[in-house]
């Protein structure tokens, strides 16, 4: 297992990464871009990023070593969060956002997938376990300590943080030169596409879609949604990516008790729906007003 430890470094990265801008995004708006933080979202160009990245994968890992890929998907995400503090102006800050998101959704799956190849087979479930509990664990307490850091001196911080841990797992990835490979090549973007009429897949496309849009859409506005009130934003992200480890390592087990997956998504959504109904009412109640952002909405997706 100690063969993961640069990739679950990096997966820990790109967990600050994809969920500290959110708390981020109030300061940088006041303190560069100058603009609302309704206009300010860089988070959607990262999104963005995130969806081109699949075909862009499937085109450069057929044709380059995985270790390069990694080794160059660092470097990007890198060369977006340097650009994200030199940015003077918003275009150049989502553009940058965009250069971040793009390096990340090209390590992701790719570091999942060389992980379970660096174990024997009878340990790939727990190297899935140590990647995804990494990345996630990024969230957990990545994204509070570097609000913490951002609140005491500056946004910026918090960026020199995601870029000192990028760093160091790009270092170990170029500098230990393990022959890292995927178990088969990826389908073309053909196929991809091709799935795309499948009316099942389709089906778990749109659900995916709606409930992502209603969970880490309103991630985005979170310290919005919480201003003005007593409770802890930085509680509130903490609760949140605590409540998303509980549903990614619990909806396993529910599924296989209820051997129903539809049944469980369809609680999950009702959830969900009782949930966001909540927060404008019990966002002013405080400690009360934090239990949705943990109940109910980090379960998004798991299925």
């Amino acid at each position: 297992m100690k063969r993961l430890f640069f990739l679950a470094a990096g997966m820990f990265a790109m967990g600050c990464e994809d969920y500290l801008f959110a708390g981020l995004l109030p300061d940088i708006s006041r303190s560069c871009i100058r603009v609302s933080v309704a206009v300010a979202q860089g988070c959607t160009s990262f999104g963005l990023a995130y969806i081109l990245s699949v075909p862009l994968c499937v085109f450069w890992l057929s044709r380059k070593s995985v270790r390069y890929v990694l080794i160059m998907a660092l470097l990007i995400c890198i060369a977006g969060n340097v650009i994200t503090l030199l940015s003077p102006n918003l275009m150049i800050y989502i553009v940058s956002r965009f250069v971040a998101g793009l390096g990340a959704g090209l390590f992701l799956p790719v570091a999942v997938a060389a992980g379970t190849q660096l174990v024997t087979p009878d340990f790939q479930g727990r190297a899935l376990s140590v990647m995804w509990g990494s990345n996630i664990a990024g969230a957990v307490v990545g994204v509070p300590r570097g609000l913490w850091l951002a609140d005491r001196m500056g946004w910026q911080a918090a960026v020199i943080l995601i870029l000192i841990l990028a760093t160091f797992a790009w270092m170990g990835v170029a500098i230990h030169k393990q022959v890292l490979r995927v178990q088969a090549p990826p389908p073309s973007l053909e196929e991809q596409l091709r799935l795309l009429v499948n009316p099942r897949v389709l089906a778990v496309i749109g659900v995916t879609f709606l409930t992502a849009t209603g969970g880490l859409g309103l991630y985005t506005y979170v310290s919005q949604v919480l201003a003005g009130t007593e409770n802890s934003t930085e509680l509130a992200f903490s609760l949140w990516s605590v409540g998303g480890l509980i549903g990614m390592t619990g909806v396993g087990y529910v599924v296989d008790r209820i051997s129903k997956p539809h049944v469980v998504m369809v609680m999950i959504l009702a959830v969900l729906w009782l949930t966001i109904t909540a927060i404008p009412v019990l966002r002013w109640v405080p400690v009360l007003g934090l239990l949705p952002f943990w109940f109910g909405v980090p379960w998004v997706g798991q299925p």
